[in-house]
């Protein structure tokens, strides 16, 4: 930094300390508080909210996941389940469930619905 008038500038810097030393005591006190106290805490808290909240959604979307894999999970297992008890149903007493469900595939009412009635 160059400096080309020290004088001056060291009299611009008086003017300020005067206008400072003009304002009253309450009004000096009022603006440390503000500037040293206040401003410090708003903006660590600003932060910390920031933080929080950034916080708080990645652990809602790890709960959404871990929520959506435990269904899954149970709907795999269901269907396994399900699908074993089909396959147990089916393959019982030399397919027979098969041969009346072959047998529904008719014109004939009556010969429809004793089929039924046997499955």
């Amino acid at each position: 930094m160059i400096v080309l008038n020290p004088k001056r500038e060291r009299d611009a810097a008086m003017r300020q300390l005067q206008k400072i030393r003009k304002l009253p005591l309450k009004t000096v006190y009022y603006l440390s508080f503000f500037f040293l106290i206040v401003i410090p805490i708003l903006t660590v808290l600003n932060v910390a909210l920031i933080v929080l909240n950034r916080q708080f959604r990645q652990q809602a979307l790890e709960n959404i996941r871990q929520a959506q894999e435990t269904v899954i999970a149970e709907l795999r297992s269901d269907i396994d389940v399900m699908s074993m008890r089909l396959s147990h149903l089916i393959y019982t007493n030399n397919n027979e469930i098969l041969s009346y469900a072959a047998g529904t595939d008719t014109y004939d009412g009556n010969l429809r619905y004793e089929y039924e009635q046997n499955l």
